[in-house]
C-alpha cells in the first residue's frame, strides 16, 4: 500500500469530515469525476468543491470510520460507516458505503461511490465509544 495514496485517502477523509470543500477538491485532479451514490456525477475540481460547499449547508456534522480498505494497481477499495446530522430537521443519517477510487499523478482521477439502504434516525446515533461515560442516575 502507497503511503501517498494512504494520506490522500486520509486527507480527503478529513476533508469530509470538517466539511471542508476547498480541501476535499484539493484531493482531485482538475479534470476528476465523481459519481455519487444517487447517480449523480461531478465532473472537475469546481462541481466536487460546490457539490461539498452545499452539503455543508444542510449539515451540522459528518462522522465517517473507514472499516476496510485495499489498495492495488491504481485503485482503492474503502468501505466506511457514514453518520450525518442534518441541519434542518436535527435527524441523524447512517449508511454504509464502498468508494472505489482511481489516481493520477498523485490525485484522485475518479471517485464512484456505493451505498447500502441508509438507517433514518437510528436509536443509538453515537457510537459506544462517543458515548458519555456518565453513571445512569439513581
Amino acid at each position: 500500500m502507497s503511503s501517498s495514496t494512504l494520506h490522500l485517502i486520509e486527507a480527503a477523509v478529513e476533508a469530509l469530515c470538517s466539511l471542508n470543500a476547498q480541501a476535499f477538491a484539493r484531493c482531485f485532479t482538475p479534470d476528476a469525476r465523481l459519481v455519487l451514490p444517487n447517480g449523480q456525477q461531478l465532473q472537475g475540481r469546481a462541481e466536487i468543491q460546490g457539490a461539498l460547499a452545499d452539503l455543508s449547508q444542510r449539515l451540522i456534522q459528518v462522522d465517517l470510520k473507514i472499516s476496510g480498505m485495499t489498495i492495488a494497481a491504481g485503485t482503492a477499495y474503502v468501505a466506511w460507516h457514514w453518520r450525518s446530522l442534518a441541519r434542518q430537521t436535527g435527524k441523524w443519517q447512517v449508511s454504509d458505503n464502498l468508494i472505489v477510487l482511481q489516481f493520477n499523478q498523485g490525485l484522485i482521477s475518479a471517485w464512484r461511490e456505493y451505498q447500502a439502504q441508509p438507517l433514518e434516525n437510528p436509536a443509538s446515533p453515537q457510537p459506544a465509544s462517543l458515548k458519555s461515560q456518565r453513571p445512569p442516575d439513581a
